[in-house]
């Protein structure tokens, strides 16, 4: 008989990492809620979970209208995991209206999500976990939208982590490395996205070069993912931020081990810029 292990809420649960750690949380004992933008999204999700004898239910959530959602009153654990990568351009061609709407889906939504989840978490006791990214220990080019909002997102849970911990709720920051999803083909193919000012072209191809290195070497399974985001979440004595994927995870220890002008230069050196630190 597997442990019960309380109401579980996944958001961005259609495909990719979020539908793979819902499936994973219900074979562990949770009662999931994978929730969505279009429930109908969910339906092989749905079937898969009842032929195993999972509990797993699909719910409607569009995060940038958090207000529609209403907590489970006996939720434990709440997952904060949907995301909008978008386009991948220099600073200077991105439009004012992309940055507003990559941080209204990666920040404002989910933190309002999280705001109205906390009563609930601190009366039941349990953890509070967002899938961030990598892209935030690195200076990439092109990810400015992107990083900038996970990296805020960072913050404010590295600022929760010290709030909750008196009411026994835990805080984790799952990072992904290269994960074999529909999201990464689509995300990767963005990435070659030509911007129209040619002086940014040759950092471009390379950023390109850099990418689909990673991916045919070191890219993992979504079940592979998942199973490393429920160890962590089981885990009583694990860090706050945690490497998903065999890359993530030395990726992650590389950056505990350097500096950041040590890192900046690495970085550097990839694109082939002098690096005068």
């Amino acid at each position: 008989m597997v442990e019960r292990r309380g109401v579980a809420v996944v958001t961005g649960a259609s495909r990719g990492i979020g539908r793979a750690l819902a499936l994973h949380l219900s074979k562990a004992g949770f009662d999931v809620f994978a929730t969505m933008r279009n429930p109908d999204d969910g339906a092989a999700l749905l079937e898969q979970a009842a032929s195993s004898g999972w509990s797993l239910r699909v719910a409607e959530l569009d995060v940038v209208k958090p207000q529609q959602f209403e907590i489970p009153p006996s939720m434990t654990l709440f997952v904060n995991n949907a995301v909008a990568q978008g386009i991948y351009l220099p600073t200077e061609e991105t439009a004012d209206e992309h940055w507003r709407r990559t941080f209204e889906t990666n920040l404002f939504g989910p933190l309002e999500l999280i705001r109205r989840s906390i009563p609930t978490l601190r009366a039941n006791g349990g953890t509070l976990l967002t899938i961030g990214t990598l892209a935030t220990l690195s200076p990439l080019p092109f990810f400015g939208p992107y990083r900038a909002s996970k990296a805020a997102m960072s913050a404010a849970c590295e600022t929760l982590r010290i709030e909750l911990a008196p009411f026994g709720v835990r805080v984790l920051e799952g990072l992904p490395g290269p994960i074999e999803t529909d999201a990464l083909e689509t995300s990767s193919a963005g990435r070659q996205v030509q911007p129209s000012d040619d002086n940014y072209e040759p950092m471009a191809r390379r950023q390109h070069e850099i990418d689909a290195g990673m991916r045919s070497a070191s890219s993992s399974t979504v079940d592979e993912a998942a199973q490393d985001v429920v160890d962590a979440i089981l885990s009583e004595a694990g860090p706050f931020r945690f490497g998903i994927g065999g890359l993530a995870k030395d990726v992650l220890r590389s950056w505990r081990r350097r500096s950041d002008e040590e890192l900046a230069a690495r970085i550097f050196s990839a694109y082939g810029v002098d690096y005068h630190g």
